[in-house]
């Protein structure tokens, strides 16, 4: 493992690690992830950040996003979807309006996951500004996307 192209093992030990819920073993592996220099690897950061979020390790997630050298749009929907899960609306919100912010242009994946929590929180005036800036940045046809509004305006 400690050759090359170890970036590809990490994500794996710590997707294994999350769906065997081992808080031990995880941070046995991030602390390998360090020491080698990968932790940094955006696709590694991310599977690690992914593994604390799932795992209940709340504060470890956190620090490592607030650490990562690069944040990827996977990262931020890794971020985003984690305050969704933790069922703080108000937070999913915010975190959405920073990735805004610093990304810039949402995905599909984004784009549902907001409209839901807005469905969910009651959140009507955000929800129907989102979905004018949905329309705006040319994701009317995305299918996925396309019926957000119907969840949405439902409620």
């Amino acid at each position: 493992m400690r050759r090359e192209n170890i970036h590809f093992t990490f994500p794996c030990a710590f997707k294994a690690s999350a769906a065997l819920c081992l808080p031990s073993t995880e941070k046995q592996i991030h602390a390998v992830a360090v020491k080698l220099g990968q932790i940094n690897d955006k696709f590694v950061g991310c599977t690690a950040f992914d593994m604390y979020s799932k795992t209940g390790l709340k504060f470890e997630a956190k620090r490592l996003f607030d650490e990562m050298a690069e944040r990827n749009i996977a990262t931020w929907n890794a971020y985003f979807s984690n305050a969704v899960l933790d069922g703080n609306p108000r937070k999913a919100i915010d975190t959405f309006i920073d990735f805004h912010r610093v990304v810039g242009e949402p995905d599909s994946i984004t784009f549902c996951a907001s409209l839901n929590v807005c469905a969910d929180a009651g959140y009507l005036d955000f929800g129907r500004q989102l979905h004018g800036f949905m329309i705006r940045s040319g994701f009317e046809g995305d299918v996925p996307v396309a019926t957000g509004p119907f969840i949405f305006m439902g409620t």
